[in-house]
């Protein structure tokens, strides 16, 4: 959990919600910004996860997971994750279908019929219509699974470049131009667990 400011109430939750999945073999660790490339605190969520790519390194995953901690989720995030498995995607995106009119207020996820995410727009005026339900887009939940070597290099890329250092805006836009297969979307109605 990377923590940057006020995070006193969250801390508190950590540890007091999270004390019985430590005897589970599961834990959650705090990690406070610690300006690592400079005297910069994080510039973005992705400078943030930039910066604690040593986090990652170290316990080198076969996934990294990325959720906003400004969000109350109630969703299975295993049925994401074994969706993400059996599609063999390099990223995963949570996403809910809302009405084309209120796209400018969400990231949204253009797909395919079979779901596989073709492009990426931060709050579009203009957003594609999903195949198969006209006047609807799919809203980026902001939950996120990647390949660690797929999310290292995106950060990497990103990091050397004048950006808002945002998933959103900056991160998800980069890799679907350049994509040709792999990143699919999860969303309510067609992940399968």
């Amino acid at each position: 959990m990377l923590t940057q400011y006020k995070c006193d109430s969250l801390l508190t939750h950590l540890s007091k919600g999270w004390r019985l999945s430590a005897m589970l073999d599961h834990y959650v660790e705090p990690v406070p910004a610690q300006q690592r490339l400079g005297k910069r605190w994080f510039e973005g969520s992705a400078d943030a996860l930039y910066q604690s790519l040593n986090v990652v390194r170290d316990e080198d995953p076969d996934f990294v997971c990325v959720f906003g901690g400004d969000h109350v989720y109630k969703m299975d995030i295993q049925q994401m994750l074994a969706y993400h498995i059996d599609r063999q995607a390099e990223l995963t995106v949570a996403a809910v279908p809302v009405p084309a009119a209120e796209s400018r207020e969400f990231g949204i996820c253009e797909v395919d019929p079979s779901g596989r995410i073709l492009g990426f727009q931060e709050k579009p005026e203009h957003p594609k219509e999903m195949p198969d339900r006209p006047g609807w887009v799919l809203a980026s939940m902001g939950n996120y699974i990647f390949d660690p070597d797929v999310l290292k290099n995106a950060l990497a890329s990103d990091a050397q470049q004048e950006s808002a250092h945002d998933f959103g805006r900056n991160i998800l836009p980069m890799l679907y131009p350049r994509r040709e297969s792999t990143p699919t979307t999860s969303t309510k109605t067609s992940c399968r667990g």
